[in-house]
């Protein structure tokens, strides 16, 4: 007797191990694309405290009230949160923050931009 098909465990065999690969090729698409979001919002995060820094170093003098000592809002000094991070932060005034400190050895003021968001999963 000549064997001309496929059995049917081995079809089901067949199907499951296809099923398997497949589970694990899609679960790292999605795990790629989580991971290249967040970094694209990392960047973007980086350019709009950039973007602060820049408009604190150009803009503003030591005794104006943007550079008191304290926590600020970034919006006080005309950078917003636009684009897809708009999305990710519900509040911009109190997600894109700066804070001025005064150190008193050198004479200058340290400013720190802090910028969080929503990651969605």
């Amino acid at each position: 007797m000549s064997k001309k098909g496929l059995t049917l465990i081995e079809m089901v065999t067949a199907t499951l191990v296809i099923a398997i690969l497949s589970a694990g090729m899609f679960s790292a698409f999605i795990a790629s694309r989580y991971f290249t979001n967040r970094a694209r919002h990392r960047a973007q995060a980086f350019n709009f405290a950039g973007q602060a820094l820049d408009k604190m170093s150009g803009n503003y003098q030591w005794g104006q009230a943007e550079m008191a000592s304290g926590n600020h809002a970034a919006s006080g000094i005309g950078v917003s949160v636009a684009g897809e991070m708009s999305g990710l932060v519900p509040d911009p005034d109190s997600y894109f923050t700066y804070n001025v400190s005064d150190t008193a050895a050198d004479g200058y003021k340290t400013v720190t931009v802090t910028v969080k968001w929503d990651e969605p999963r």
